[in-house]
């Protein structure tokens, strides 16, 4: 074996134990594109995972503000106390004198009214009424 500066010369660099040939198209360029392209695609999954997951964050909350401004309960729908009619607000005054109306809903099916009433220095009551002005229990 000839050495020449510590290299080996001709034919026996070849023959060296430690030289493992390369395969055509595996440039140390080659390996590195590649390398640089992987690390870019699993960034981009990354980024676009963590979009998905925020896009579907953002529906659950949509959905969920158009479910607490659903109006209607058991079939009550809210209106304002001034839509009352004179009927029910008559009664309201003689039977329940003192008494405020805070909210009012009313269920067309059965022609009643439910009526959160509020008296000074009482917590709220809730009253049924039809609307003949009489004073009714639902169930």
């Amino acid at each position: 074996m000839q050495k020449e500066n510590g290299l080996l010369l001709s034919n026996q660099f070849f023959k060296n134990k430690y030289y493992k040939p390369r395969p055509l198209g595996h440039s140390k360029y080659t390996i590195m594109k590649k390398l640089v392209m992987t690390v870019a695609a699993a960034t981009t999954m990354l980024f676009a995972a963590q979009n998905m997951t925020a896009q579907e964050t953002t529906q659950d909350v949509a959905m969920n503000e158009t479910e607490v401004q659903a109006p209607v309960q058991d079939g009550f729908e809210k209106i304002e106390a001034s839509a009352l009619p004179e009927v029910v607000t008559n009664a309201i005054e003689a039977d329940k004198a003192g008494s405020t109306v805070t909210e009012a809903y009313v269920n067309e099916e059965l022609g009643v009214y439910k009526l959160m009433l509020q008296a000074e220095g009482s917590e709220v009551e809730t009253a049924f009424i039809n609307a003949e002005g009489k004073w009714v229990t639902v169930e």
